[in-house]
């Protein structure tokens, strides 16, 4: 007969990553942990869970920041077998800012990944309130190569934009409403 500390896997360690994450350079940050002994699977979790959206394979996260989110925000894993979880790690505490406002620079929450790409982009806009706007990529000769007008954004909206019949090099996305402009630079690498 097995007892409840064979069946548990091993505590985790704290997940190793960034301490501080400045929303104006970074959109999402990796965070890694050890394999645990006698675990058969992972789970991860972020608190406060508005601060980020997680995506994971097994002993690594990687977390996409939402663009509002300013404060303190907490990492933690566990490992996990068939029988049953096991223990949650300590915290990797993670100090989240953006040197420049975003009500200064982003009224949208705007962000765009990956970036650079081959010509996919998800574009996320997370205004706080609904908002109406246009959408527009135009390329260095001020040329318009992508437009959208009258734009419903309400809560985080995430919306891929296809590219990839362009030439490759830098544009930009601009996002016009009532709030005012956001710029966003974007390369297309192929």
């Amino acid at each position: 007969m097995l007892t409840v500390q064979e069946i548990l896997p091993a505590p985790a360690n704290p997940p190793a990553g960034p301490d501080t994450v400045d929303l104006k350079t970074v959109i999402s940050s990796d965070f890694t942990i050890e394999p645990i002994t006698g675990a058969t699977g992972y789970s991860w979790f972020i608190d406060p869970e508005t601060a980020g959206t997680l995506n994971s394979t097994g002993t690594t996260l990687t977390v996409t920041w939402d663009p509002s989110f300013r404060g303190n925000a907490s990492i933690t894993v566990r490992g996990e077998t068939d029988e049953c979880p096991g223990y949650i790690s300590q915290p990797k505490n993670v100090h989240v800012k953006s040197t420049v406002g975003i009500q200064e620079l982003n009224a949208y929450g705007l962000m765009v990944y990956p970036n650079p790409s081959t010509g996919k982009f998800t574009l996320v806009l997370h205004p706080g309130d609904p908002q109406i706007v246009r959408i527009r990529i135009f390329n260095v000769l001020g040329t318009t190569v992508y437009f959208e007008d009258n734009v419903a954004i309400s809560g985080k909206v995430f919306r891929t934009i296809d590219l990839s019949a362009l030439p490759r090099g830098i544009y930009h996305l601009k996002v016009e409403g009532a709030r005012g402009t956001a710029i966003q630079k974007i390369v297309i690498e192929k």
